[in-house]
């Protein structure tokens, strides 16, 4: 009978490592980049609901900007600036600190490949004056406290509560370690670097999302740009959790020291990702443009999505893509006035100088 048991239990062990191997989702994005496939919007969410930001003189929202959404609020980052929307009328609230070398000033806005927002305390992060601090703000209460990281780290994520990791710059190819782990504003374990190279120009190529997180059901995952492998990240290390297959189209590193290549060959670059139970959307972009992409992890097959995104077959206003996936699985879209038809704008009943609609989808 014991034998049995023993038997019984080195089965389940090597059917669960097979099992984790299977688990490493294979996504071939340079096959599915030239597969272009209607996807309706209503396969992955049922309603919708939009906020029209408030547009005023002390609250237009500058280029670029990145957004969160709690219960309570929009956030609006931009470089200059983060502000805070009321999401139950879209109405301007306050903006978060501000920019300036004081003590109620931060250094620079957390955007690009970082995550910005601590989900699990509602606490927005910047990068404060003093050598490598964060400054962390609790949006309800405005209470302030600070984190310092290990070394030049360009780019953050929490990995709960007071938990975080940071990604070092490693361009030139000899950084030692690509990642540092915090616990209660601790270093606590540090993740060598296995992308090492020579560099003997010392030539950077730093490029847009070089170092990407993204967060999904309360979990942090990352992708470095010229690797194809997404990881899940934990305490315990960095975990395999997809693979971007580019056949040799992607950023190598090779590109690192001779720009010139990337200029020339305008290779794939996979950015932007985020996903739920059923599917991974990331953006594609290659040169100037930019493509929405979508991989389904039951079929584990993928595609890029016609269009602008996912087709709006709820209310058929405009088509939309997810820029994130709160904790409590909403899905955040985010709807720019100036890159809409004059038919969009009248569904919306906005102009093109106002600021961006936020549209939540719910299952």
């Amino acid at each position: 009978m014991r034998k049995q048991v023993l038997v019984c239990l080195v089965l389940l062990c090597l059917f669960g490592c097979q099992q984790a191997g299977r688990g490493v989702l294979q996504i071939n994005a340079a096959e599915d980049f030239g597969k272009t496939v209607k996807v309706n919007l209503s396969g992955t969410v049922g309603s919708l609901e939009y906020i029209q930001l408030e547009t005023d003189s002390a609250c237009i929202i500058g280029r670029n900007p990145e957004f969160y959404v709690t219960r309570k609020y929009v956030i609006s980052i931009d470089g200059n600036r983060c502000l805070l929307f009321s999401r139950k009328d879209g109405r301007f609230v306050r903006e978060v600190l501000h920019k300036g070398q004081d003590d109620t000033g931060y250094r620079s806005t957390l955007r690009g490949g970082n995550v910005a927002l601590i989900e699990e305390t509602d606490e927005l992060m910047l990068k404060g004056w003093k050598p490598n601090e964060i400054v962390i703000q609790s949006l309800d209460t405005e209470a302030k406290r600070t984190l310092f990281l290990h070394g030049e780290t360009p780019t953050m994520a929490p990995l709960g509560a007071d938990a975080a990791v940071s990604a070092s710059l490693i361009v030139l190819g000899n950084e030692p370690y690509s990642m540092y782990l915090y616990n209660q504003g601790e270093v606590t374990d540090s993740i060598a670097n296995g992308q090492l190279f020579e560099n003997p120009e010392n030539v950077v190529l730093i490029i847009t999302n070089d170092d990407y997180f993204y967060r999904h059901a309360g979990k942090t995952y990352y992708k470095n740009m010229t690797n194809d492998t997404l990881y899940h990240i934990d305490f315990q290390g960095k975990h395999p959790h997809a693979v971007f297959m580019l056949d040799g189209k992607g950023v190598s590193l090779e590109m690192r020291y001779k720009p010139d290549l990337f200029r020339d060959l305008q290779p794939l670059q996979v950015n932007r990702i985020t996903e739920d139970s059923d599917a991974i959307f990331y953006l594609i972009r290659q040169g100037k443009e930019t493509y929405p992409m979508l991989y389904n992890k039951a079929s584990g097959k993928g595609f890029r999505l016609e269009g602008k995104g996912l087709t709006n077959d709820i209310d058929g206003k405009v088509d939309l893509f997810p820029s994130r996936i709160t904790k409590d699985n909403e899905y955040i879209f985010v709807v720019d006035p100036t890159t809409l038809e004059d038919d969009e704008l009248a569904n919306l009943g906005i102009d093109a100088e106002d600021n961006p609609v936020i549209v939540i989808g719910k299952k």
